[in-house]
């Protein structure tokens, strides 16, 4: 896990790398258009065991 113990701001709701991100440690948090974009990114990355910022 070459990301543990860091934070990364993804914009544009990215779901791929906010996934990639989480598979690799770090915590995520994301920025997108719309909530059911956020609410959908934040639940799998969740669900891959990963941290978001904020829940």
């Amino acid at each position: 896990m070459q990301l543990e113990g860091k934070t990364a701001l993804i914009t544009g709701g990215g779901k791929a790398i906010a996934l990639a991100f989480a598979g690799e440690g770090a915590n995520v948090s994301i920025a997108a258009r719309t909530e059911p974009e956020l609410k959908a990114t934040a639940l799998q990355v969740e669900q891959w065991d990963g941290k978001v910022w904020p829940s």
